[in-house]
C-alpha cells in the first residue's frame, strides 16, 4: 500500500535548514566502499571541509558539522559509517589523530580547489 505525502510536506522532506545554513538533501551523495584502501587520496580544505578520492575516481565533498581542529595537520584519516554498511554518507564521521568528527554533509564533487591540501 502505497501513502501519499501532502505537497508542503514532501517539500520539507527535501530540504533541511541546520545553523541558519539550508541543507538540500536532494544532492546528498555517499562515498561506496569506505574500507582501508578504497579512498585513494583527500585533500584538506579548512577545519570543516575535506575531499576524498574513491577508487572510483569519484571526488566527494565532506563537510563536518563543526570545526575539526586536527583535520589539517592530521597524517591518519579513518570513517566512520553509521548504518553498518560500507558507504559513507552525511550520517557517518571523519576519525583523525583521535577526535571524531561528525559529517554534516556529503556531495559528489569535481576536483578541489588549489587552495586544498593533501
Amino acid at each position: 500500500m502505497m501513502k501519499m505525502i501532502p505537497a508542503g510536506a514532501a517539500l520539507l522532506l527535501g530540504a533541511c535548514t541546520t545553523g541558519g545554513a539550508e541543507l538540500d538533501l536532494a544532492s546528498e551523495a555517499a562515498v561506496p566502499f569506505v574500507s582501508s584502501t578504497s579512498v585513494l587520496e583527500w585533500r584538506v580544505l579548512d577545519q570543516r571541509t575535506l575531499f576524498v578520492r574513491s577508487a572510483t575516481n569519484q571526488w566527494y565533498r565532506l563537510e563536518t558539522m563543526g570545526p575539526c581542529p586536527r583535520l589539517r595537520t592530521g597524517v591518519n584519516l579513518g570513517f566512520q559509517t553509521a548504518r553498518g554498511t560500507d558507504e559513507l554518507d552525511r550520517h557517518g564521521a571523519v576519525l583523525v589523530e583521535g577526535s571524531r568528527c561528525q559529517l554534516r554533509s556529503v556531495t559528489r564533487s569535481g576536483e578541489p580547489p588549489a587552495g586544498a591540501r593533501g
